[in-house]
């Protein structure tokens, strides 16, 4: 039998649920307790006015400095469980009671209360004492639950289905998912938790439509997913008016997870998404075995996901709320009034609260089961019993011989598993005994047309395949062996070259890490995701170069300001590898592959290569050439001229310069006179271009120029010099490490992946950038700009700092291009983050191809010789003699010395010597913090 599950949780054998029901476990007792139950174990003995509020005696009692009152202390259980005391002196004790009583409300299975309408509860005389019979049958379907429906987090969003008349932005894409429920007038609560109870917390009820028109702005981090009367302020159960949703929530699925939790330590990424992508395969069994209409799921930022589900029927939702704490999820987050967390949102923190999945149509054909059934037709099918796949699953997972093996390669530490962390192959395609909810979606996307795919085929979710072929499948239609990595097998040879250096050499630092998956947001993440597993470029110099080419193919339509200048989104890319072996021509070609088929014309006429002056690049994007003659024909008289084209320009001002070998520009650079660096600084400012060359009247008019280039880093650093360092000429240029990142000797199958979905997608974006205009930002994004601004112009020493001295225009244009790839004149969080994880890279790859490197010659070979020196160090003299072999004069050896200082990189000393005097010596190293 298979045992390479996807990953899950400890499964307990029949022994250990038995053993855990006599104890009376939380996760193993299906029945509901009665929430005012649970309320008189933290506070004592409560008076009850009605289901959800009573008075009883203040934890804070002997603080009060006034009389007591009989009803001073007021108990409310209905949404976020709260005590109130008209007392202030007993302020920290009450909160410390409001704290408990939560906790205590969140850690066990409570029944929902309600008032108006009354909520039949899991008591029925249908349900009631056959709670231990569904416990056990879900018990048992848990594990088969977490292997037929395994999917990761990108596979549940690879099906969603978005709104056709507007970009994916995912406020209004939610908001709008509320609309079609409840209608525009129905009014919802968004706020803090606390944000209920009085008057003046009415603000945060609003109808639909109101809230709608808010959609830039950060709207709060907790939504109630039911409709409340008008004119109401307090979120409790009588105040609601439709109950339209059952939020599923799984908050430790993982047992990792849940032991961490428990001793109270600190998750690691990797725990919060694999506990996340266990609950996603809770998720599609309600959805695709049960029949419930999955609406929304959000990611919380955290360690869970909240799947919303259309509210289904009182005796399936009446079995749920049996079954659903055995399979580890929260029953805190099905209660009517219980507040969960809104997309869209960022906290102050930089979590953000993602909308990962939406279905705009909510037509799902399966038909709705009692949830018993479907667990009984599912473990009736198994071949083995849970007792034995628990024990696989433990023998696969925590066996001892994991325990402090390498981590699994991937492209993140939060982004997409990579073949080892992914064994069924659910993201590249490997082969696999059942078909899973992540392979059914891809057949679903390519044959079907109830497939889960947007409605204007725009977004992520775009087909990754036809013909029956997996995105990750080879030629020979083996599993393949993608991975986003930048540590495999493929790249050992780069690795020893660029990890090889000489004794002239300043030390040189690690390879970057991989892009972050926040760098993958939209569909510029996806095209990614559809061509990686078929080639062996990296997937950072797949992306940039899409974004750079998309960037000139909108043109100047679209821009952002920064101090009354106007930044369009034209892009300087520079790929650097550390062999020639970096595969950077590949990743060109097959993101050529996309524009050829999107826009022909302009590939066919507005791509070029070869740059070797400043006129010529003029002259590619020219003007019009009109003289003024003498006129001709019967009618001209004597005096009279008239104009004549002698050169009509090109119309066209677009262009996307792709050169192969930017060494050779950079050696161009270097040649007296020659005007190159300073008209490509131009065309990057987006400024008319003109050189003041004599006899050369060419000039370019608002153009819109793109360059690409491919280098080596031994090119690089050999061939650039001290003056396209200092003029701003390669701090203008994101540069881009990339190399082999696999070995596919028969090539991949990319000729088989069906790009016609974000084709359409790109060229809708197209249309829409033709008339955007200025981009801003929303206001949620400009307080984590203001943040993040301060650490971007925070200037850094050397030729690192140099490299990277325009790093705020660089994530402006890079934020506005992710908005505009959304279809979306404001910035939100989600673009502003995805520039932030790219100019991260980008900053990376400058510290990795420069180090510690100054840009003075002279520095650079003192650093290298005090690096070798170690311990020893080197004196004045001796730095003298054996580095420069004493032709270097004391002043400019005097300043050398004095510039590393600057930059932190040497520390000077005083050392004893033999003789009993002192010396001065120097050390490579910063000096220790005063």
């Amino acid at each position: 039998m298979n045992t390479s599950y996807h990953n899950h949780a400890h499964i307990q054998s029949p022994s250990e649920q038995n053993d855990a029901e006599s104890t009376n476990s939380p996760h193993t007792n299906t029945y509901l307790r009665d929430p005012k139950e649970v309320a008189e174990e933290v506070l004592g003995r409560i008076h009850w006015l009605d289901e959800i509020t009573g008075y009883g005696e203040c934890p804070g009692k002997v603080k009060h400095t006034t009389p007591d009152g009989q009803r001073d202390f007021r108990v409310h259980i209905d949404g976020t469980p709260t005590v109130h005391c008209l007392h202030s002196s007993c302020s920290s004790e009450v909160a410390d009671a409001s704290r408990r009583l939560r906790d205590a409300m969140n850690a066990n299975p409570v029944r929902s209360v309600s008032a108006t309408p009354p909520a039949t509860t899991t008591n029925s005389p249908r349900i009631k004492g056959h709670e231990h019979e569904l416990g056990k049958l879900a018990s048992e379907a848990l594990p088969i639950i977490l292997k037929n429906h395994a999917c990761t987090i990108h596979g549940l969003i690879a099906q969603r289905r978005l709104f056709r008349e507007f970009p994916p932005i995912e406020v209004l894409s939610y908001l709008r998912l509320l609309r079609k429920v409840y209608g525009k007038e129905a009014v919802i609560w968004i706020g803090e938790k606390t944000d209920s109870g009085t008057r003046h917390h009415a603000n945060h009820w609003h109808t639909l439509a109101e809230w709608e028109e808010h959609v830039g702005d950060n709207l709060g981090p907790y939504v109630c997913t039911s409709t409340f009367q008008p004119g109401t302020f307090t979120r409790s159960n009588d105040q609601i008016a439709k109950r339209g949703f059952f939020v599923v929530e799984c908050d430790a699925i993982d047992e990792a997870v849940a032991k961490k939790l428990a001793a109270k330590e600190a998750l690691t990424d990797d725990d919060k998404m694999r506990n996340k992508e266990l609950s996603v395969a809770i998720m599609l069994w309600l959805r695709d075995a049960v029949g419930l209409k999955l609406r929304a799921v959000v990611d919380s930022g955290n360690k869970s996901i909240h799947g919303h589900f259309e509210m289904p029927p009182d005796d399936v939702r009446q079995e749920l709320e049996v079954i659903l704490p055995v399979l580890k999820c929260d029953p805190a987050a099905w209660r009517p009034s219980q507040p969960v967390r809104m997309p869209g949102y960022t906290s102050e923190t930089g979590r953000a609260q993602r909308l990962i999945y939406i279905d705009a149509k909510g037509d799902n054909q399966r038909p709705i089961r009692l949830p018993s059934e479907a667990l009984r037709e599912l473990v009736g099918t198994q071949e083995v019993t849970s007792f034995q796949m628990g024990q696989e699953l433990k023998e696969t997972m925590y066996n001892e011989a994991s325990i402090g093996r390498e981590p699994p390669n991937s492209f993140s530490s939060s982004g997409a598993a990579s073949c080892e962390s992914d064994p069924q192959g659910f993201v590249h395609g490997g082969s696999s005994n059942s078909s899973s909810a992540c392979e059914r979606a891809n057949h679903h996307t390519t044959n079907s047309s109830n497939s889960y795919v947007p409605e204007d085929g725009c977004g992520e979710n775009a087909s990754t395949a036809s013909s029956g072929s997996s995105p990750g499948a080879d030629r020979t239609g083996g599993p393949s062996t993608a991975s986003f990595t930048s540590s495999s097998s493929a790249h050992s040879d780069e690795q020893g070259s660029a990890a090889s250096s000489s004794n002239s050499s300043p030390p040189l630092l690690d390879w970057p890490q991989p892009l972050r998956e926040e760098a993958l947001h939209g569909v510029a993440g996806q095209i990614v995701k559809m061509i990686e597993p078929h080639t062996e470029a990296d997937p950072a110099a797949l992306l940039l170069q899409f974004l750079a080419a998309m960037g000139n193919l909108v043109g100047r339509d679209a821009w952002i300001c920064a101090d009354g200048a106007r930044h369009h989104l034209n892009l300087f890319i520079a790929i650097a590898g550390a062999t020639s072996k970096g595969r950077k021509g590949t990743s060109w070609n097959q993101v050529a592959r996309i524009f050829g088929v999107l826009d022909e014309k302009w590939k066919n006429e507005c791509i070029t290569n070869g740059l070797s002056s400043g006129e010529g690049l003029i002259y590619a994007v020219r003007d019009p050439v009109v003289e003024q003659k003498a006129a001709k024909g019967p009618s001209a008289r004597p005096g009279d001229t008239e104009e004549v084209i002698k050169d009509p320009g090109i119309e066209d001002k677009r262009l996307l310069v792709i050169e192969g070998e930017l060494v050779s520009a950079l050696k161009v650079m270097g040649r007296e006179g020659n005007t190159l660096s300073a008209v490509i600084r131009q065309a990057w400012d987006g400024g008319n271009l003109n050189t003041l060359v004599k006899n050369n009247s060419t000039r370019s008019t608002a153009p819109h120029i793109t360059i690409i280039g491919h280098i080596t880093k031994e090119e690089l650093l050999h061939s650039l010099g001290k003056t396209e360092m200092a003029n701003g000429f390669a701090n203008r240029f994101l540069w881009v490490a990339a190399k082999r990142s696999k070995i596919l000797p028969e090539g991949g199958a990319v000729d088989t992946v069906d790009f016609s979905r974000v084709i359409n997608c790109l060229r809708s974006v197209i249309d829409f950038a033709q008339t955007v205009g200025e981009i801003t930002r929303a206001e949620v994004t400009r307080e984590l700009w203001h943040a993040d601004y301060i650490q971007l112009s925070e200037g850094k020493p050397g030729m690192v700092g140099s490299i990277t001295g325009r790093a705020e225009a660089q994530v402006m244009r890079l934020s506005a291009l992710f908005a505009v790839l959304d279809r979306s004149k404001v910035i939100l969080p989600v673009h502003h983050q995805a520039a932030m994880a790219v100019w991260k890279y980008c900053e990376d790859t400058a510290r990795w191809l420069f180090g510690n490197r100054t840009g003075d010659k002279n520095a650079d070979k003192i650093l290298a010789a005090l690096r070798n020196a170690g311990e020893d160090g080197m004196s004045r003299t001796e730095i003298s003699d054996t580095v420069f072999t004493r032709n270097l004069s004391a002043h400019d050896l005097h300043e050398a010395l004095q510039k590393l200082v600057e930059f932190n990189l040497i520390r000077k000393s005083r050392v004893a010597t033999r003789t009993g005097a002192t010396e001065e010596r120097w050390f490579y190293g910063s000096a220790p913090p005063m």
